[in-house]
């Protein structure tokens, strides 16, 4: 069970994931993932949650643990030339306390992703749209890692493909994107209800 594009791949998303597992920033607070896209590019799709927000769930909860608590709203509207415009925001309370916000927009003019990851000792950024992508930032010390250059998809191939002839594990596992696929139900649920979601589920932080 796979997905395109899954943020474990994405050299910045790596980056950040390792500095954070060594306490780059310290004790996570307040995190703000964002993903957008074209309206034209929902292909039919109707759940924003499955379609961009599943990729950002699990890069989540892979970097700071489980999920407690989600809350979810949406807007839709079409526009005048006709696209439906989305808009959600989906706020979880992760179990070591952090409080995640995540954007997702289908009504971009290019597909773009950012994050603010802020601790008690540091914060990482990371915007797409930014000839420096990604810096970390300690007081006023501002460091820009380098990240080698490789295709996002290619790098997820080519772990597949060692996966399949048992040269690696598989580091995204079926268990884990039944997780974010948990949580983007929860927050369909949030919003179809207008209360927040609690997870009861369990498990190791990935």
């Amino acid at each position: 069970m796979e997905f395109a594009n899954a943020p474990r791949f994405a050299p910045e998303y790596e980056q950040a994931h390792e500095q954070i597992k060594k306490g780059a920033i310290g004790k996570a607070g307040v995190i703000r993932l964002r993903r957008g896209a074209p309206a034209s590019s929902r292909n039919g799709e109707k759940c924003i949650f499955q379609a961009l927000g599943m990729r950002e769930f699990d890069w989540l909860r892979w970097t700071f643990g489980e999920v407690e608590r989600v809350m979810a709203r949406e807007v839709k509207y079409t526009n005048e030339s006709g696209q439906i415009v989305h808009y959600a925001l989906v706020m979880l309370r992760m179990a070591g306390g952090a409080i995640a916000h995540v954007e997702l927009s289908w009504a971009e003019g290019t597909e773009h992703a950012s994050f603010e990851l802020t601790g008690d000792q540091g914060m990482i950024t990371h915007d797409s749209r930014e000839s420096t992508p990604i810096r970390w930032s300690r007081g006023e010390q501002f460091l820009s890692p380098t990240f080698p250059e490789m295709d996002q998809m290619q790098r997820q191939r080519e772990h597949f493909v060692r996966c399949v002839q048992k040269q690696e594990v598989p580091c995204l596992p079926s268990r884990d994107l039944l997780a974010a696929l948990d949580i983007a139900s929860a927050a369909r649920e949030s919003v179809r209800t207008g209360q927040p979601v609690t997870l009861m589920q369990g498990g190791d932080e990935g």
